[in-house]
């Protein structure tokens, strides 16, 4: 038995419940739940509080994830080296690992673009400026789209998987 396989398996599945789990989270219970019931503003502050709890784990899970896959992927008995497509199964994994940069691309345009946007937006509208409203509910929205985004990605990974696991 491959112990060092046995462990990349499953710090990749606990990553992929971490990182998958919040992408599925976000847009379907907490976004729309804190838009309810939320102000505005509670909603900018309670969405920044959030993230900057979750964004340590996604980013952990996201270099967790990197690790393991490219160990178990080049265990796998069809891998056959640095974009050799050449079989169902190269052709799933490529795709699944053009949703997995597309989600952490998205990822990244949140945490270091919107998101400090957001904060500014905050501290424009704490300041007396009504700007600062206007501005929080266009990024908020963008944010929004950025994890349904997420959300489709993280889709494709698991369908790609799920493909992958029986080509």
């Amino acid at each position: 038995m491959n112990w060092t396989l046995a462990l990349a398996y499953f710090f990749h599945l606990l990553a992929t419940v971490v990182w998958v789990g919040g992408v599925i989270l976000f847009p379907v219970l907490i976004i729309p739940t804190a838009q309810k019931h939320l102000p505005s503003t509670q909603n900018a502050q309670f969405l920044l509080a959030l993230q900057k709890r979750f964004s340590p784990w996604a980013l952990s899970a996201i270099v967790v994830l990197a690790g393991s896959g490219l160990m178990q992927m080049s265990a796998h008995p069809q891998y056959r080296g640095v974009l050799q497509v050449d079989s169902t199964w190269a052709w799933v994994i490529l795709l699944k690992h053009i949703a997995y940069l597309g989600m952490t691309l998205l990822g990244a345009i949140e945490i270091w673009g919107i998101l400090p946007a957001l904060g500014l937006a905050q501290l424009r509208l704490a300041s007396g400026q009504e700007s600062g409203l206007a501005e929080m509910v266009r990024l908020q929205k963008q944010v929004h789209w950025l994890y349904w985004g997420s959300l489709l990605s993280a889709v494709v990974v698991l369908a790609c998987t799920a493909v992958a696991r029986v080509a």
